[in-house]
């Protein structure tokens, strides 16, 4: 019988502070990785809502940012939750 070789999952680059590519995180989960770009995207739409050319859509783009900091907070609550499941699963 073949041996089946698995690929390695490779992480996925993130977006930094700066706006640029940040090193790859190797270890986070899916979760954790897409809320931490979440809270990159509301900080970023807060940021732009702070500008004064941008008052006449700003309670639109606070009001993305929170959404994005709530979305942020589930999938760190779904982690957590995976986190425990996979801790209390016997023969683990």
């Amino acid at each position: 019988m073949p041996r089946v070789q698995l690929k390695e999952r490779k992480a996925k680059p993130s977006v930094g502070e700066s706006g640029l590519l940040a090193p790859a995180r190797f270890g986070m989960s899916d979760e954790i990785d897409t809320a931490a770009r979440y809270r990159q995207r509301a900080k970023g739409l807060r940021q732009i809502a702070s500008d004064k050319s941008a008052l006449g859509i700003r309670n639109q783009l606070l009001t993305l940012a929170e959404d994005y900091e709530r979305l942020a907070s589930m999938l760190e609550d779904i982690d957590a939750t995976n986190v425990a499941m996979k801790r209390d699963m016997p023969g683990r």
